[in-house]
């Protein structure tokens, strides 16, 4: 499809005006040929070069129509070379102007700037010493998968200054820049990109805090939970002369017990210790370290010992790694059978040797 715009020709140098309203010259653009068409190609079908009009090769989308106005005035050379009075006063105020606000826009620019300044001074501080970190945790095994290569590396280095004569050392260093500039430098080895490189991999002492802080505080909180214990076990054994003690469940009845007198169906956990030749026991560990009166005791004397499991407790449990029977008397004498379930099999070992060995 062909379609046809007007253009006016140009009066006179330098201007260039388009109206549809004067003098009026015909081009067309044809979207099959591509190319631009004046009105005299039109009626004489030359394809030459029209006034005003030159012909290109050009890729238009269909449909497309780009409307341009133009005006170009170019001022006399005379009335740019002898200004008036007025021109000249009016330059003046403006250049004046002009200066006043450079000046004071740099002195705020200046202080508005300031604090990008100190933060940029800062953070160029804080990677430099980050680099400085990284250089000693490298030398102090914080990555020894990168240490020991470096000591090695060192190693090297200190055992060639010792065998060969430093003369030699330093002419193959002056041979080694000389002829540096001939050799072929493979691409991405360059030594101070993978240096870099390698102190950037390792580690500052923030990152350490901030990758082992959690670890540091389980181990810190684990440490004072044995403390405690450790302490708690020499205070009983100073205070009460007791070689074993722990929480467990026990299931029996004693005249001396509250709690536990009944039938002795039900499991109950107390705090239990040997002492001497009886087992005594507390509602809680607290209620020992206030001072209060036992819940109950039973005596390891006269006919005493280990006894043997209920098989009932066996099959409620899933075995006996944690069971233990004991039989001995009341504060009375009366006999009494007491079922003991510890906490796991370790401690049913050791309990169960110190009460083999004072049975025996």
């Amino acid at each position: 499809m062909t379609k046809w715009y007007r253009i006016t020709k140009p009066k006179q140098k330098g201007l260039l005006k388009t109206d549809s309203r004067n003098e009026l010259d015909l081009f067309a653009y044809d979207s099959a040929s591509s190319i631009y068409l004046s009105s005299t190609d039109r009626d004489t079908g030359n394809l030459a070069e029209d006034v005003g009009i030159r012909r290109q090769l050009a890729i238009v989308p269909p449909g497309a129509e780009v409307c341009v106005r133009v005006e170009l005035e170019v001022p006399s050379a005379s009335a740019s070379l002898n200004p008036s009075h007025e021109q000249k006063e009016s330059s003046f105020v403006l250049q004046t102007l002009l200066k006043g606000n450079e000046k004071e826009s740099s002195t705020i620019s200046v202080l508005w700037n300031l604090t990008d300044n100190v933060k940029y001074v800062q953070n160029m501080m804080s990677g430099l010493l980050d680099q400085i970190e990284s250089l000693k945790n490298l030398l102090n095994w914080t990555s020894p998968s990168k240490t020991f290569p470096l000591y090695v590396a060192l190693v090297a280095v200190w055992l060639v200054t010792i065998l060969v004569p430093g003369r030699l050392i330093v002419l193959a260093i002056g041979l080694y820049e000389f002829f540096f500039v001939f050799m072929p430098i493979p691409e991405g080895r360059n030594t101070m990109i993978r240096f870099g490189n390698l102190v950037q991999s390792i580690p500052n002492d923030d990152d350490l805090a901030q990758i082992y802080g959690t670890e540091k505080k389980a181990y810190a909180a684990s440490k004072q939970a044995e403390w405690k214990h450790t302490e708690k076990s020499r205070k009983l054994q100073l205070v009460l002369d007791s070689p074993w003690h722990g929480l467990v469940s026990i299931k029996g009845s004693s005249s001396s017990s509250g709690h536990l007198a009944g039938s002795g169906e039900e499991w109950v956990e107390v705090f239990l210790l040997l002492q001497g030749r009886r087992l005594v026991w507390w509602v809680s560990e607290e209620a020992l370290d206030q001072g209060k009166m036992a819940a109950g005791q039973l005596l390891l004397c006269g006919h005493s010992g280990l006894a043997q499991v209920s098989p009932m407790d066996i099959r409620k449990f899933g075995g006996d790694s944690r069971l233990i029977a004991v039989f001995g008397q009341d504060y009375v004498g009366r006999p009494q059978k007491l079922s003991i379930l510890l906490q796991d099999s370790d401690s049913k070992q050791s309990l169960y040797a110190l009460l083999n060995a004072l049975s025996s």
